[in-house]
């Protein structure tokens, strides 16, 4: 079993190290934000996420996991360091790439020439000149793009259906690859710059194919389509497929439109045409305000005062409120005079049961997503006559 170091103890960080650890390896976690490791050391979870409180708090991944606010010398027994720290959008475009070179000039004070460092930030490659400019070798650094999916992370590390290795130095290449080596998947061993456009370019049709299924609820919605046998008879060729075929009020989170939108200047920068890709944001931008407007339809149309949107997440399963679309949808239809609430059964400080809501006999409610108990608030809201707009399936209950 090997000693391992995770750098970031976000939802990448803590999701891959605590994996490790109930794989048997041993993790030392560094985290500057010392009130999260107050909560780790205190057996509390910094977030939600399906199946990971499971594996936190098992008695034998306690034994095999240490956390701390300072690099320290437990990083000179390390075999791997995984550099998991964020690169958020800086100026609302590119990609803020100051947490990395401080991770990577701190923990190479304290590593071994022999550990290999992995990055599992994710960074545009065009940035891999800056990083040599840092006077930080990147011929040694090995890169690992992750693919973890907020709400079914657990099941991506330990069901990946691919991982990406990409570096130039072959001893690091392959130490890695070992590291892996008992995973059923196949294994992409690649250059640096293959492997973080394989993550960028992959982030980027992901929230292409969703903004194209939320332009064909509009489509056949203008023409009194059939939405669910529309959208099912599209997807049921097997060149298209059904997954991640869903119509939604918008997407977002922490990856898609952070990564679309430095792709897009990374675009620009290389004076390089690409008018599908750079339309991707444009889209769900479009596609937002086109919710805004059925609701309002919809609400008026029906004498309902507010509207209170159900969901406050950017999608089911996670309390992530980053680049929601919900937080957009609220702005929106407040600019508009609507009086608009947000409940939620994740995220503390708002109310977590439909029962609580006073004002729903008077309100149209947004069901922004499918959730477990969808079904019961169904239900619920029936019996109260009231009236659901379901954006992903768009029908009138």
């Amino acid at each position: 079993m090997n000693k391992i170091a995770v750098i970031g103890t976000g939802y990448v960080g803590l999701v891959t190290g605590l994996g490790f650890a109930k794989l048997g390896h041993f993790v030392h976690f560094v985290d500057f934000d010392q009130e999260k490791i107050n909560k780790l050391q205190n057996q509390v979870l910094p977030f939600y996420e399906p199946g990971l409180r499971e594996i936190f708090l098992d008695k034998e991944v306690i034994k095999r996991v240490s956390y701390s606010s300072e690099y320290s010398a437990n990083l000179t027994e390390s075999e791997v360091v995984f550099i998991c720290v964020q690169t958020p959008q800086k100026d609302g475009q590119v990609t803020n790439p100051n947490f990395l070179y401080d991770a990577l000039t701190s923990v190479k004070k304290f590593i071994k020439e022999s550990t290999v460092i992995c990055i599992k930030s994710t960074f545009p490659p065009t940035l891999l000149e800056e990083v040599e400019m840092k006077n930080l070798d990147v011929s040694n650094l090995i890169f690992n793009p992750e693919f973890l999916r907020e709400g079914s992370a657990i099941f991506d590390f330990n069901n990946p259906n691919r991982i990406l290795i990409g570096g130039s130095n072959q001893e690091n290449l392959n130490f890695l690859a070992n590291l892996y080596k008992n995973f059923d998947s196949e294994i992409i061993i690649t250059d640096s710059t293959t492997a973080l456009l394989i993550k960028y370019l992959s982030n980027a049709y992901l929230p292409m194919r969703l903004s194209f299924v939320n332009e064909a609820l509009q489509i056949g919605d203008s023409l009194g389509a059939d939405i669910p046998t529309l959208l099912k008879g599209i997807g049921a060729d097997n060149r298209i497929g059904k997954d991640y075929f869903r119509p939604s009020p918008g997407w977002g989170g922490s990856c898609f439109p952070k990564d679309t939108k430095a792709l897009e200047v990374m675009l620009s920068d290389k004076d390089l045409n690409s008018p599908l890709l750079n339309a991707i944001n444009l889209s769900n931008k479009e596609h937002i305000e086109w919710i805004s407007e059925k609701i309002i339809d919809l609400s008026t149309s029906n004498s309902k005062k507010g509207v209170v949107l159900y969901g406050a997440s950017f999608k089911e399963n996670t309390d992530d409120l980053r680049d929601s679309p919900t937080i957009e949808l609220q702005k929106i239809l407040m600019s508009k005079a609507k009086k608009v609430s947000i409940f939620d059964e994740f995220n503390v400080g708002l109310e977590n049961s439909i029962n609580n809501i006073k004002e729903v006999n008077s309100s149209l409610v947004v069901l922004m997503y499918p959730t477990e108990d969808m079904q019961s608030i169904i239900q619920i809201l029936q019996r109260n006559k009231n009236i659901i707009y379901i954006p992903w399936e768009n029908r009138i209950l």
